[in-house]
């Protein structure tokens, strides 16, 4: 079976990566030259798929079963790489460059299946305050998908949202981080939520409306009383959004993450959601561990039969479909700092990351109840194959995931037999383009 020859560094690497880059490190790939990542820079060339053939296929299963790929890297002050990832992913350099949103209606069902666009409309209705989320307990989240599994906008079920303010700012969440690490964002205006069909509390006041509503649907223990509307909400989430800036302006709050003394406790929206109406998945720790648990979730969203068929996504038996294009946004929302969208090149970094940093002391919170993080092609091109098997074996994947892995490396290893004919058969002829290097 021809060999794969090792990627080149990318420009950009640093003599660390070029060292590593003997020893079985992972290094890892600039950032694009624009600035942020590029997400229009995601075309054919890297979501085409790619049939190998048998040979290649069984050379790249020997190849990466047999432990050379697997290799974990060597231990690198882990807590050092990890307080390096918090700051970078709470920066400017993690959110990627958005373009204007396509417009509802126009050209939706392309519009909802590029990648980017959903980032940048979801973004916008983040920037705006008209989205619902939800923190969900590291334990909840096979319970809340079987729900999600059966609803529709015409069978929606009902639970505690919270109306977040304008760029989400000011407001302090549900629960705490460690055992609530990722929440859902939905879109309000899709659900058609409106005071007749939802309850709806400020900030600060504790409804625990699951605990004071009757079977009749009727709010008991002064609930009802306490109700606001929406637009009062809206204009309450203004200003917490509006001091928010003004405090992170004038004391530096949100630099760090941890001081989020100007937060509000959330508001409680008890409102109708279902699957075709999610628009984002979020983290609330700048930490390895919590933004690849929320990759996970988004993934799983994406098979939902309601998700798919509300976003136009195809038919998955068809062979339409793909978790790996098609899942919902991954966001960062934490108490300290605007929420903003991460970049492919923010994940990559992520997973890069993560073969260093591995679970953290805490990871019990997390470990038992996440789904394997599949690296969809706008994510994995950032990393080398050795480097995207060893966070497989270290973190876990799905067969899909493993499948384009095995597709990729039998690429390079066919495409490194025909460059090895073509010299041993007297090279290229004259007029033919050079094929840059694997």
């Amino acid at each position: 079976a021809p060999a794969v020859a090792a990627p080149p560094m990318r420009r950009g690497a640093s003599s660390s990566d070029a060292a590593a880059a003997g020893t079985g490190a992972p290094a890892f790939g600039s950032h694009p030259d624009s600035g942020h990542a590029s997400d229009a820079d995601d075309g054919a060339a890297h979501q085409a798929r790619y049939a190998p053939s048998a040979e290649a296929t069984a050379a790249a299963v020997d190849l990466i079963t047999s432990g050379s790929m697997l290799a974990p890297p060597p231990s690198q002050a882990p807590s050092e790489v990890g307080t390096l990832l918090r700051v970078f992913l709470n920066s400017r350099e993690s959110a990627p460059t958005l373009h204007t949103p396509t417009p509802p209606g126009h050209d939706g069902a392309r519009g909802l299946q590029d990648p980017v666009t959903r980032r940048a409309r979801t973004a916008g209705l983040v920037e705006q305050g008209e989205v619902l989320v939800k923190t969900v307990g590291n334990t909840d989240w096979r319970a809340l998908l079987a729900k999600l599994a059966n609803s529709s906008a015409e069978a929606p079920f009902k639970t505690s949202t919270t109306l977040l303010p304008p760029r989400g700012l000011g407001l302090k969440l549900f629960g705490a981080a460690a055992q609530h690490c990722v929440g859902l964002i939905w879109d309000l205006a899709a659900l058609g939520v409106t005071d007749a069909n939802s309850y709806a509390w400020p900030s600060g006041y504790y409804a625990k409306v699951e605990f004071n509503l009757n079977k009749k649907g009727e709010l008991l223990n002064g609930r009802k009383e306490a109700l606001t509307t929406l637009d009062k909400l809206r204009g309450f989430n203004r200003e917490l959004s509006e001091d928010a800036s003004k405090a992170i302006a004038e004391t530096g709050h949100g630099a760090t993450f941890g001081s989020a003394n100007h937060a509000m406790p959330y508001n409680e929206v008890y409102a109708p959601v279902h699957a075709a109406a999610i628009v984002g998945v979020f983290a609330r720790v700048p930490s390895a561990e919590c933004v690849l648990f929320a990759l996970g979730v988004a993934q799983q969203i994406a098979q939902l039969r309601p998700y798919r068929d509300g976003h136009q996504l195809g038919d998955a038996a068809a062979g339409e479909f793909s978790p790996l294009d098609h899942a919902p946004p991954v966001f960062l929302m934490p108490n300290d700092s605007p929420a903003r969208a991460l970049s492919p090149w923010a994940i990559a970094r992520v997973a890069h990351d993560y073969l260093f940093i591995g679970d953290s002391p805490n990871s019990d919170n997390t470990r038992p109840h996440r789904y394997p993080a599949q690296l969809p092609a706008e994510v994995s091109k950032y990393l080398s194959p050795a480097q995207v098997a060893r966070f497989y074996g270290t973190y876990g994947s799905s067969e899909q995931g493993l499948g384009d892995l095995v597709a990729t490396v039998a690429r390079l290893a066919e495409d490194e037999g025909s460059r090895a004919a073509g010299r041993r058969g007297g090279g290229a002829k004259e007029g033919d383009e050079a094929e840059p290097s694997a």
